[in-house]
């Protein structure tokens, strides 16, 4: 009988996920976690959370589903990688103790400070209320927005992106749970 090799969630491997990510095509889902965008997926999400996917939202996300295109919100891209890259065809490392929102996170977190006690480790998450990103060092942050701060197409799609940190609006820094430091 075969056993899954352990994977283990580093504050490297956060990163270095998150940065990869950023070069295949996706868009913004919210509540997803990294599946392929269907539209099987977009009408169960818009019926699920009718106040984010409005006409406008959903109707946006169909004309792009069955595409190839993946879909995280904010904390679903950090949990894609700690779920060891999840998605429809990749579900055997979902940890459902784990499926949180961005207070959740939070709260849940031990080793947490204001933003300006950052300490210089890549692949530390910066939050704010409803928003989660990762530090990826020098002074920048990765995060899955919906729009933001960004402009043209992706304002309605939302997208990853990197900016400088004093640009996020963060708050509080923290050490996210099933990720060694």
């Amino acid at each position: 009988m075969e056993t899954k090799e352990k994977f283990v969630p580093t504050a490297q491997g956060l990163v270095d996920y998150c940065l990869e990510m950023m070069k295949t095509p996706h868009l913004y889902v919210w509540a997803g976690n990294g599946e392929y965008v269907t539209t099987e997926l977009i009408k169960h999400f818009a019926e699920k959370y009718p106040d984010w996917y409005t006409p406008e939202k959903t109707a946006v996300r169909l004309t792009l589903a069955d595409k190839g295109l993946r879909g995280w919100d904010c904390f679903g891209l950090i949990k894609s990688y700690i779920w060891n890259d999840y998605h429809q065809d990749n579900t055997e490392w979902y940890i459902e103790s784990f499926d949180k929102s961005t207070r959740e996170l939070f709260q849940w977190s031990e080793e947490k400070g204001e933003i300006d006690t950052i300490p210089d480790i890549p692949g530390i998450c910066v939050w704010k209320p409803g928003h989660v990103g990762v530090y990826i060092g020098e002074g920048k942050a990765i995060e899955m927005t919906c729009g933001w701060h960004a402009t043209d197409i992706t304002h309605t799609v939302g997208g990853i992106q990197i900016l400088p940190l004093e640009e996020g609006g963060w708050t509080h820094w923290l050490k996210c749970p099933y990720i060694q430091y």
